[in-house]
């Protein structure tokens, strides 16, 4: 059992619009203290370029805010905010 299937919660498949995943060579021209901070944090994920009009996803130091959508039942759309420490 790897450490994402010991994890309390569950997945969510969701749509984040006006984002897009950075390509391989954007990931190396990251600082180094952004890639760092990112292997520090021994999770996996994706380095994402989102869209932040007049800077209303940002929301304290460090942390970020961002709209998704989720299929909910019936296939309905779900609109959630993702909140994740940068």
């Amino acid at each position: 059992m790897d450490a994402d299937e010991k994890k309390e919660g569950l997945w969510l498949k969701v749509f984040c619009p006006d984002a897009r995943c950075l390509t391989e060579e954007e990931v190396l021209d990251l600082p180094a203290e952004k890639k760092k901070a990112a292997e520090d944090s021994g999770k996996k994920g994706l380095w994402l370029e989102v869209f932040c009009p007049d800077d209303q996803c940002l929301m304290e130091e460090e942390r970020v805010k961002l709209p998704v959508e989720q299929k909910g039942p019936g296939n309905t759309s779900i609109l959630h905010e993702l909140e994740n420490n940068n």
